[in-house]
């Protein structure tokens, strides 16, 4: 078994008859599947814990061309900006550390 997100680079002798039985194309995910994507990675928005305006369905319609891979990155830039911003406001640990719309649109502006 074998994956890539790159197989024009795939070495022609892995591809020879008999060293992979079947190629399958998995393409990337439909705005319906990021959403999925997106609340199985933050488990339905309990980690990170996500603000009330965080829309999965306005991110999703942001991040086309995006791979899972991409959108976990994506969750964790946000929940780095939520962080920073904490400690740069000088807010202790019992200030309000959930992860809002803003980190999200950051986020996407950062990692596009």
């Amino acid at each position: 078994m074998a994956a890539t997100n790159r197989p024009d680079i795939v070495d022609p002798a892995v591809l020879r008859p008999g060293r992979l039985d079947k190629i399958l194309y998995v393409g990337l995910p439909e705005a319906t599947d990021r959403v999925d994507i997106l609340k199985a990675l933050t488990k339905n928005g309990s980690k990170p814990e996500l603000a009330d305006d965080v829309d999965f369905v306005e991110i999703s319609g942001l991040t086309d061309g995006y791979t899972g891979a991409d959108l976990a990155g994506l969750v964790r830039q946000a929940s780095l900006q939520t962080l920073k911003e904490s400690i740069d406001s000088g807010v202790d640990a019992e200030g309000d550390l959930r992860v809002h719309k803003t980190h999200f649109l950051d986020a996407v502006s950062y990692t596009h």
